[in-house]
């Protein structure tokens, strides 16, 4: 497994992570080399991600007690969490990617070392226009993810690479390529 590279994902909402680890998995050159692991998440299927999979709160108490999960994490009021038969799925791949919390980055590097944190990130105006635009939260939910990004900034030190995403998506992705590709 030492070949193996476990990439693991974080920004705020409207930073463009999901929109990045979509375009990566729309991209033929990465379609062999790339497991995209499926994450858990409390919240309904039309507010998720497609790597996302629904399970219930007592689902998710059940899977803990089984030691099912090997990750696990509480961000904007919903727990998530990665099984760890999903891991295992993934170690056979050169590259697995992770949709993760900047929350949780302490706890997976002390469980995983070898992670690389890629951290995609915007200015504070720019997440909250995009918070704005996709009209999911009202303004004081905005405010408190905006706290929260404030908040989580410390974590940085964590980061193998970070992403400034303002501008277009189109560079955001070729530097994330130009990361991945250099590292091979």
């Amino acid at each position: 497994m030492t070949n193996h590279r476990l990439f693991y994902f974080v920004g705020p909402s409207g930073a463009g992570k999901d929109t990045l680890i979509n375009r990566l998995r729309q991209t033929p050159h990465f379609s062999s080399e790339i497991y995209f692991v499926k994450r858990l998440v409390d919240r309904p299927a039309h507010e998720s991600t497609l790597l996302d999979e629904y399970l219930s709160s007592s689902d998710f108490a059940k899977a803990l007690d089984h030691q099912e999960l090997a990750m696990h994490w509480v961000a904007n009021e919903h727990q998530y969490g990665i099984r760890v038969s999903e891991l295992i799925q993934a170690a056979s791949y050169p590259i697995s990617v992770i949709n993760g919390s900047r929350a949780y980055a302490f706890e997976l590097k002390d469980k995983y070392p070898h992670a690389e944190i890629i951290h995609i990130t915007a200015s504070e105006l720019t997440i909250k226009d995009r918070l704005q635009n996709r009209q999911r939260e009202n303004n004081f939910e905005i405010d408190k993810r905006i706290k929260r990004t404030h908040e989580l900034s410390a974590h940085r030190d964590h980061y193998s690479f970070e992403i400034l995403n303002d501008d277009s998506i189109d560079t955001a992705f070729s530097q994330l390529v130009q990361f991945i590709e250099t590292k091979k």
